[in-house]
């Protein structure tokens, strides 16, 4: 079996990485922010719902890799995939599985002329770093759908990376349910790092819910007029559930607390940029005054917002 490698030792990387350890499968972790990391193993403190996976992990740098046969996962921040795919380009003969949310996360991939490139929506909650160890719990399985490749290479990728501890499952309109994540995550990824409080703002607070709702609408709105199919009630209900069952620190929350770069360019900002570019425009205030604010904070605490 080949190993599968996972580009990116973060929230996601690290407890897919584990739990593909757990179940007796090769693996191994790259860094991809430390280009010359040796090959070493190390052990990561990881709880996967309430169970504890402390076991030894294989990393190395990206700048160390040579040709890979096997699957590989992106488990990056999205902003890193232009330059990621063009330096796994020479290198990588098999599959490349993006486990991202957002829209146009796969777009480098496929510019960069990768033949094998499916892409999942991450239904998990993850936080936590390389020295306090990670916590993780999967929501409910993700999905992965085809980009480029076929539908049986896509069930020979989920049977190398699918475990008990983080579900996968195949799916034939992941465009939809990209769209459908997306629109979720512009409420909760710009609204509780506002307020910089948790997910279960909006099962509490009814003013909360309305915004949410405001943005929901003006996303399904936007997909409707691009025929795909989605509905405001339905996904209110998902935004609520979520709410309801979480009361962990949303991905960009963690990013903005650690002066880390966010996704907001592929949650909010892109549907902003979708809709300017129809004709006529589609516009999204709510939402795109939420991500610019994110994006604005986001460089603020990076020292990269300039002078006022």
């Amino acid at each position: 079996m080949e190993p599968v490698y996972v580009i990116g030792c973060g929230a996601v990387g690290v407890p897919l990485m584990a739990c593909l350890a757990a179940a007796g499968r090769p693996v191994i972790g790259v860094r991809a922010s430390e280009e010359d990391a040796p090959e070493q193993t190390v052990t990561v403190p990881v709880t996967v719902a309430d169970r504890a996976l402390d076991l030894p992990l294989q990393t190395v740098g990206i700048g160390r890799l040579g040709e890979i046969k096997g699957p590989v996962v992106i488990a990056t921040k999205a902003h890193a995939n232009a330059a990621l795919a063009r330096r796994l380009a020479p290198l990588v003969s098999g599959p490349v599985v993006i486990m991202q949310n957002g829209l146009g996360v796969e777009r480098p991939f496929v510019e960069a002329g990768f033949q094998e490139i499916y892409r999942s929506v991450l239904y998990v909650v993850s936080e936590g770093d390389l020295k306090k160890g990670f916590r993780f719990r999967a929501v409910t399985p993700s999905p992965v759908g085809v980009v480029t490749g076929t539908e049986e290479r896509l069930q020979a990728c989920l049977a190398a990376l699918h475990t008990v501890g983080f579900p996968l499952r195949a799916e034939a309109d992941i465009q939809r349910e990209a769209w459908t994540k997306t629109i979720i995550n512009c409420v909760f990824n710009a609204v509780c790092p506002l307020l910089e409080v948790d997910n279960s703002l909006f099962s509490k607070n009814e003013e909360a819910r309305d915004l949410a709702r405001k943005i929901v609408t003006e996303g399904v709105t936007l997909a409707n007029r691009l025929g795909i199919p989605v509905e405001v009630e339905a996904l209110m209900e998902r935004v609520l559930k979520i709410s309801a069952n979480s009361t962990q620190a949303i991905s960009t929350l963690q990013d903005l607390r650690e002066n880390r770069e966010t996704e907001i360019d592929y949650l909010n900002l892109e549907l902003a940029r979708i809709g300017a570019a129809l004709e006529p425009p589609a516009s999204l205030p709510i939402t795109e005054t939420l991500g610019r604010m994110i994006a604005l904070k986001s460089r603020l605490g990076r020292g990269t917002g300039g002078a006022g």
